[in-house]
This record gives C-alpha cells, sequence and structure tokens, in this order.
C-alpha cells in the first residue's frame, strides 16, 4: 500500500495509473463520508508537518490532495 501511494505522490504524470490504483488504496484507508465522498484527512491521509509556514510548500500539498481526489470515482 505504502509503495502504491509512494508512486501516486512521486508520479503525478500517470494519470490512468493514480484512477486505478487511488481508489483501491482509499478502500483500506479509514475515513468517513461526507456527501457520498470518503474524507480521509487526519485518519487515513495525515500530511506532515501540520503547520505549512512556506506558500509554496502549502500550495504543493493542496495540489497533490487536489490531484488525488480526482481519482475518486
Amino acid at each position: 500500500m505504502l509503495g502504491s501511494f509512494r508512486y501516486r505522490v512521486n508520479e503525478p504524470d500517470s494519470e490512468e495509473a493514480g484512477k486505478a490504483m487511488y481508489p483501491i488504496l482509499v478502500s483500506m484507508m479509514w475515513k468517513y463520508e461526507r456527501d457520498g465522498k470518503p474524507v480521509l484527512d487526519e485518519r487515513g491521509l495525515v500530511f506532515r508537518p501540520q503547520e505549512i509556514k512556506v506558500a509554496q510548500y502549502q500550495a504543493e500539498y493542496d495540489a497533490l490532495s487536489q490531484r488525488l481526489l480526482t481519482y475518486l470515482p
């Protein structure tokens, strides 16, 4: 599971693989649902550091979160 997730994070250009892998990974993570969508924040998917002080890094975390959401059906 960790290897698949690492692959997804480090290979953003492989959209096909992300769409195939990420829903399977999400099915194994702790989560709850909101509006019929899984919410992983601070349960199955925990970004560290929690407080990001550099705007560029915050933007990268935000972009990753948004990209991962697009892989969900």
